[in-house]
C-alpha cells in the first residue's frame, strides 16, 4: 500500500501580502508567522508550538527573476510594502503558472486591486480595522471580500488553498496519483482554516473523502497517508 507525506507538500501558490505596517520586518511577526506556516503544509501551524518560521517571511525585492520565484516552493508567504513590488511580484508567480492569493490593506490597496482584479478575482481579500472605511473596494465586489478581524481573513485564504487544490484533482490531465495528493493537501487545508475559525467545512471535507475513496478504488494499491489528522491538537477539535 502506497503512503503520501505531507511532507512531501510543494506548493503551486503564492500568498502576497501588501500592507505598510505588516510588510516591516519583525513587525507583527507572530501574525505573519501563523499564516505562512498555515498555508505551508511541511511546517505545523505556528500556535502548534512550530518555532523559527521568520525564514518563510522574505521582504520582496525588485528585479525578481524566474530563479527567485521558483524558490517560492516553500516560501509561501510573501510581505510587500510598496504596490508597485507587489504587482510585478503577482505578474511573476502568474508567468510562472503559480495561484495567487491577494491580501491587501484598505488604504493603499485600491491601485493594486485596479490592475489585478481580473486575473484574481475570487482570490483578493481586504483587510483592514473597518470595513466601511474604504468605500472603493464596492466596485470590485465581485472580485474580493473584505475583513476587519486577522483570523477570518488567515480562515478564509486557508480555505480558498483548499479549494484550488480541490479543483486541481479534478483536472482532465491530473493523474489518479496527483489528484489524491491534491485531495489530501485540500482537506489539510481544511482542516488549518477550521482550527482558526471553527468552522468545520463538514461539505468540503466530505467531498474530499468521496473523491479520494473514488480514486483509490481505481488504484490497485490504494494509497494511504500518515498524517491526516496531524492538524487537531486536541480532542475537542475533532468533534
Amino acid at each position: 500500500m502506497a503512503e503520501l507525506r505531507t511532507s512531501d507538500f510543494q506548493p503551486g501558490f503564492v500568498i502576497a501580502w501588501l500592507d505598510v505596517n505588516m510588510g516591516q520586518l519583525n513587525n507583527n511577526e507572530a501574525s505573519k508567522n501563523e499564516l505562512a506556516s498555515s498555508a505551508n503544509l511541511s511546517c505545523a501551524p505556528a500556535n502548534a508550538q512550530f518555532d523559527n518560521i521568520n525564514h518563510l517571511i522574505q521582504q520582496s525585492s525588485t528585479g525578481l527573476g524566474n530563479g527567485a520565484v521558483n524558490s517560492l516552493i516553500k516560501d509561501v508567504l510573501r510581505m510587500f510594502t510598496e504596490r508597485q513590488q507587489c504587482i510585478d511580484f503577482v505578474r511573476q508567480s502568474l508567468d510562472a503558472k503559480k495561484k495567487v492569493f491577494l491580501i491587501v490593506s484598505g488604504s493603499i490597496g485600491a491601485p493594486v486591486v485596479r490592475e489585478l482584479h481580473q486575473k484574481l478575482s475570487g482570490c483578493i481579500y481586504v483587510f483592514c480595522g473597518d470595513r466601511n472605511a474604504h468605500p472603493w473596494t464596492d466596485e470590485y465586489s465581485q472580485h474580493l471580500v473584505v475583513y476587519d478581524d486577522e483570523l477570518g481573513v488567515f480562515a478564509n485564504v486557508l480555505s480558498d488553498i483548499g479549494i484550488y487544490y480541490l479543483q486541481k484533482a479534478d483536472e482532465k490531465s491530473c493523474s489518479v496519483e496527483d489528484a489524491i495528493r491534491y485531495l489530501h493537501w485540500a482537506r489539510q487545508f481544511f482542516y488549518r482554516a477550521r482550527r482558526l475559525d471553527g468552522v468545520k467545512r463538514e461539505e468540503y471535507i466530505e467531498m474530499v473523502d468521496d473523491a479520494i475513496q473514488e480514486r483509490n478504488n481505481s488504484l490497485p494499491n490504494p494509497i494511504e497517508f500518515d498524517d491526516d489528522t496531524m492538524d487537531f491538537t486536541s480532542q475537542e477539535a475533532m468533534d
